[in-house]
């Protein structure tokens, strides 16, 4: 079975989740058998770390970065010649005349919306740019939305399909699985931090989590400090170190910049715990890398991850800079047994969202 897997953005790219999760499912893939060939674009991607315009091998699949200009040309080369095409987002004209062109080849379409068909991402330039938005899809549902599969990752992106793309819609629901990486060893540090890793975007709510702490007395009381892993640019990321500023905890928060690879694992390792308050995610992959250092997670309830209380790995919460600040006291008042107790739980929950023993889910709406 050929499997062909478009990439807007795609690994060794940080440029956002999906550059990991298409990465991980590609690999998981090619281990099962399937033969796996990625067209990507060199975005965001250090001049020198891919080779450019050239089919070469990663971790068992094929892989070529060609440039912005001739992706698209790329991708419907390729169609011809898979059996099964897995699309990665919706939002685009473009996409949407290849999805058609794979149809028409009589091929498996397969649609990961990765969490663009909720309505914050929908509406989140605006009224006028939302219902541009929702004209779109309207065509698409009535062109193949009953001849296509959609990929949700959780319950909450079920329905936002189902929304836009009509009740009768075929979807799959499978959570992101990655590969987990290697558990680092925990250093203790009278220092130690809370977590934001991510873009410093206005969807990610990271204003609400400074608005948390600076009403936290037992953060505000304490040697600890807020640690944000994102790229350092834009309105948003000026309008934090404004805010910062303004509530008298500048001295408590660090802007790290973008941090990759084993540096992201030791940060994610030795963090007291990760917040993530984004108003939506369709997943959120960094929630299971802290989890995979056994660093508890406080998350936002526009994430899918009620989970979190069941399984005594963090907080699934309202975004409101109370909750937080409640949420971060409870943190900190929990004795070291407690809290080691709680990293063993983080660390054990993550080991359900391992690639390579999940990836007969995926085989299963390949294959049939």
């Amino acid at each position: 079975m050929r499997i062909l897997i478009p990439a807007w953005s795609f690994y060794p790219s940080q440029e956002g989740g999906p550059s990991n999760a298409l990465y991980w499912l590609a690999s998981g893939l090619a281990k099962a058998g399937y033969k796996v060939r990625v067209v990507a674009t060199n975005r965001c991607i250090k001049q020198g770390l891919v080779v450019e315009n050239i089919w070469t091998q990663l971790n068992g699949f094929d892989v070529i970065y060609g440039t912005v200009a001739n992706h698209h040309k790329l991708i419907s080369e390729e169609i011809a010649h898979c059996d099964v095409l897995i699309a990665n987002g919706v939002c685009s004209i473009k996409n949407f005349n290849l999805n058609k062109q794979a149809l028409k080849q009589c091929k498996k379409v397969i649609l990961s919306p990765r969490g663009e068909l909720f309505d914050s991402a929908v509406y989140h330039k605006g009224k006028v740019y939302g219902l541009m938005k929702s004209v779109m899809f309207s065509v698409m549902r009535h062109a193949y939305a009953k001849k296509v599969l959609y990929h949700a990752t959780s319950p909450e992106e079920v329905e936002s399909i189902k929304k836009y793309m009509g009740n009768r819609a075929r979807i799959a629901l499978i959570p992101n699985y990655m590969i987990l990486p290697q558990k680092m060893e925990l250093k203790y540090t009278p220092d130690r931090y809370l977590l934001y890793v991510g873009r410093l975007n206005h969807i990610k709510n990271i204003d609400v989590i400074l608005s948390g702490l600076a009403k936290s007395a037992k953060f505000m009381d304490s040697d600890l400090k807020l640690k944000l892993a994102g790229e350092k640019n834009g309105e948003y990321y000026n309008s934090l170190v404004a805010q910062a500023k303004e509530l008298g905890i500048m001295e408590k928060v660090e802007f790290l910049g973008l941090v990759t690879g084993r540096d992201k694992d030791l940060l994610y390792a030795n963090a007291k715990c990760l917040l993530l308050m984004s108003k939506s995610e369709n997943f959120g992959n960094v929630i299971v890398e802290a989890l995979a250092q056994g660093t508890p997670v406080i998350a936002s309830k526009g994430t899918p991850w009620q989970k979190l209380n069941v399984k005594g790995a963090g907080w699934w919460i309202d975004t409101k800079p109370e909750t937080v600040a409640e949420t971060v006291d409870n943190l900190l008042a929990l004795n070291n047994e407690e809290y080691l107790r709680m990293r063993e739980a983080s660390y054990a929950f993550s080991r359900e969202y391992d690639i390579y023993t999940n990836i007969n889910k995926w085989s299963k709406i390949i294959d049939n």
